[in-house]
């Protein structure tokens, strides 16, 4: 399960920020990560106005200003998964977006980002409201938005947010559910070198090699099958969790355990 990074309740809105072409097309607020993690998805507390059509987005941006007074995105680092706007509510609600693949990115600890909702079509009677608050904002950020090609900063406000993220035990463990479903009474030992992945997905192909030839070391001497997929591994992992079940998959266990089903877990 994601880790909830930083946020600031929909309880809090008081008030709206109308997303589209021709006038903000991008609505968020800088937050503060405070250990080490990579990032998952966010939320924002949307609804649709109108008949707005294509897609939208979260982005996470590099932060540029001072925070809480004057922030503001900088460098773009990640954009989520597309959210279709006929899909949103025209009630209130949390919308989530997930960052997949290359763009779950890591987020270093005690560093400010800016995650933002952004929409590039639609016109003042179609549109997504983003909810804010304009009364009494008590994030540690501020909100900000992107206009007519320039960033701007409000100290006075602050936008409904949620950001989340996966530490490398998380992430791995979501990742390799299926494969352990798709093995039957798994030794107990391939469990815990398949957990100790996590290392290695967070390191360069330089360290996998030598990570992944140890695991030949605890199967019953099916080595040479696990050398003729190491190459394979090698190739496809990158740091990339969200390979890894793509990976595990196309991997006949069978063959490499041979027959170890009797030690089970």
């Amino acid at each position: 399960m994601a880790d909830l990074i930083d946020s600031y309740s929909e309880s809090n809105r008081d008030s709206f920020a109308g997303v589209y072409n021709g006038a903000k097309t991008r609505n968020g607020n800088s937050f503060n990560c405070g250990s080490a993690i990579n990032l998952d998805s966010a939320k924002f507390y949307l609804q649709r106005v109108g008949s707005p059509t294509g897609n939208c987005y979260a982005k996470l941006y590099s932060h540029s200003g001072t925070y809480g007074t004057s922030s503001v995105g900088n460098t773009l680092l990640a954009t989520s998964d597309a959210v279709d706007v006929g899909s949103l509510s025209t009630s209130w609600t949390l919308t989530t977006f997930n960052f997949g693949g290359a763009e779950r990115i890591a987020l270093s600890a005690s560093t400010h980002y800016v995650i933002v909702l952004e929409y590039t079509s639609g016109n003042a009677s179609n549109y997504v409201s983003a909810g804010i608050d304009i009364s009494s904002p008590s994030h540690g950020g501020n909100l900000c938005y992107y206009y007519s090609g320039a960033w701007t900063a409000q100290a006075d406000r602050d936008a409904c947010f949620y950001v989340y993220g996966s530490s490398g035990i998380t992430q791995i463990c979501t990742e390799t559910i299926a494969f352990v479903d798709t093995i039957t009474k798994t030794p107990e030992i391939v469990k815990t070198e398949v957990i100790a992945i996590v290392d290695v997905l967070n390191k360069g192909v330089s360290r996998v090699f030598t990570q992944i030839i140890s695991i030949a070391d605890i199967v019953v001497k099916g080595a040479g099958k696990v050398f003729s997929e190491v190459f394979s591994i090698v190739d496809l992992v990158t740091g990339l969790a969200t390979k890894l079940k793509e990976l595990i998959e196309s991997i006949s266990i069978t063959d490499v355990l041979s027959k170890t089903t009797s030690r089970v877990f």
